[in-house]
């Protein structure tokens, strides 16, 4: 649950940037699929009906500005990130604005 000392993925489950990555991508595919045919397995949950518990890493789908060295960029999609007192987290990323969120699902073994 949430932030202890880095980020959970690594901490408990060891996964790959990229693992992450495909799985994420995987979720957004099968969840619209699901949204056209009924069948979504996981719901995003709008922010203004419900928020996940404090610290608990989840999916949120919000906009966000990230500083470099040429600037500030914008940026909107589905990260794993996390809220506190209704003001959401992304790691690297300021000024987030969460949208909708839901549980981050399991993985099933590929082969």
């Amino acid at each position: 649950m949430g932030l202890t000392e880095g980020h959970w993925f690594e901490d408990e489950y060891s996964l790959s940037e990229r693992q992450l990555e495909r799985a994420v991508e995987d979720e957004k595919a099968a969840y619209e699929r699901g949204v056209r045919d009924g069948s979504a397995k996981y719901k995003w949950i709008n922010v203004n009906n419900s928020l996940p518990e404090e610290c608990e890493d989840v999916l949120i789908y919000a906009e966000w500005e990230s500083a470099g060295i040429s600037g500030i960029s914008k940026g909107e999609g589905v990260k794993v990130g996390w809220q506190v007192g209704g003001h959401w987290h992304i790691d690297g990323k300021c000024r987030v604005v969460g949208k909708y969120w839901m549980s981050i699902p399991e993985l099933e073994e590929r082969e």
